[in-house]
């Protein structure tokens, strides 16, 4: 069904008169309507499988987090890339789009939390988790470290060794 007086309708309407005309070019005004017709309709066909695109990207979204969280310690944008069969550039975007961030920032994000999880959690040397999550540079670690906590490892470490005690009691 098309509605009365729609865009849609005019396209036809003009298609079927260029069709039966005589008029001089009227076989390149039908090509443009066609055109204009298939741009139109794949439109409105194209409305609901927005939804399925965007189911697909939850999953890809779920998958890349989980890859991440598994791998975050050797992982680059090139060996998610490959792993997931994607163009580094298109998994770069990908990315961006679900996560609001660039790889390498998510990436980031993931091996800091895991950082902070093991000064908690474990009496591991600071050097040791730093190795653990990813990093052979003391210092770029710490600045990391740095710009997530606001404060360094060994600072995060005793603040929150003082509020499990007193949980603890």
């Amino acid at each position: 069904k098309i509605e009365k007086n729609s865009f849609l309708e005019s396209i036809l309407i003009n298609l079927i008169c260029e069709y039966y005309s005589d008029s001089i070019r009227c076989e390149s005004k039908i090509n443009g309507c066609l055109l204009l017709l298939f741009t139109e309709l794949s439109r409105v066909f194209n409305k609901p499988s927005e939804i399925k695109i965007k189911k697909k990207y939850s999953k890809i979204k779920a998958d890349i987090m989980e890859y991440l969280q598994n791998e975050y310690k050797d992982t680059s944008l090139l060996k998610a890339a490959e792993h997931f069969h994607f163009h580094p550039n298109y998994l770069s975007n990908l990315v961006k789009k679900e996560f609001g961030k660039n790889f390498k920032d998510l990436l980031i994000d993931i091996r800091m939390i895991e950082a902070g999880r093991m000064l908690r959690t474990t009496d591991k040397k600071i050097s040791d988790i730093m190795e653990d999550v990813g990093y052979l540079n003391e210092s770029y670690f710490y600045r990391q470290f740095k710009n997530k906590y606001n404060v360094t490892p060994f600072e995060y470490r005793k603040q929150n060794t003082i509020v499990e005690n007193f949980i603890e009691v």
